[in-house]
């Protein structure tokens, strides 16, 4: 417990599941943060495991930094706002159903806070009264940072990645950016 790699509390390997390359997670997060959208950094590391008789190579991953962890202290300026990890039904961004967005909005910081007001306002916003484009829209950009999630979505059209919102809906993470005010930040996750 509280224990540190190289000041990682978490590692996640990626064996590149369809990507004989092992390419797609680190490029594709590299392209990312070129474009300005926060992403996982990565790394390729050879694993050993010793089960005590000496270390026997398991083969090269992909070395994915957790979203919880690192990421929020680098690449953001506030790293204590609500980080969730969306999958399930509330994930698509249709429904307004406490339980349902509780349920599919999983939060990987402040897990202990009964607490999703900043997905709750943004849903509110996305849903609101539409008969005021102007209006509707400077509601939505006070909750939610719109031009970011467009740029995700463009990055990601160029790259080709299916398996992520627009055709799927997970592989991505939303944080509530104290340093803006609360406004939620959308960023890509799982590129191979």
């Amino acid at each position: 417990k509280n224990q540190r790699f190289y000041g990682f509390k978490k590692m996640t390997f990626s064996n590149g599941f369809s990507d004989s390359s092992l390419i797609r997670d680190k490029l594709g997060a590299d392209i990312f943060r070129d474009a300005g959208i926060p992403a996982a950094r990565g790394a390729f590391a050879r694993i050993y495991v010793d089960f005590g008789n000496g270390p026997i190579y398991h083969g090269l991953y992909t070395m994915i930094e957790d979203p919880s962890d690192e990421l929020l202290g680098v690449q953001f300026e506030d790293d204590s706002g609500n980080l969730y990890k969306p999958e399930g039904t509330g994930a698509t961004w249709s429904s307004r159903d406490a339980a349902i967005v509780s349920a599919s909005f999983e939060k990987k910081t402040n897990e202990d806070e009964e607490d999703w007001s900043d997905i709750m306002a943004a849903l509110d916003a996305l849903h609101g009264d539409r008969s005021d484009a102007e209006q509707w829209r400077a509601q939505l950009e006070t909750v939610f940072n719109v031009q970011a999630f467009l740029q995700n979505l463009a990055v990601n059209q160029v790259m080709v990645n299916w398996d992520s919102y627009g055709y799927m809906n997970h592989n991505y993470y939303v944080y509530g950016d104290p340093s803006d005010n609360g406004r939620l930040v959308w960023f890509p996750w799982d590129l191979n």
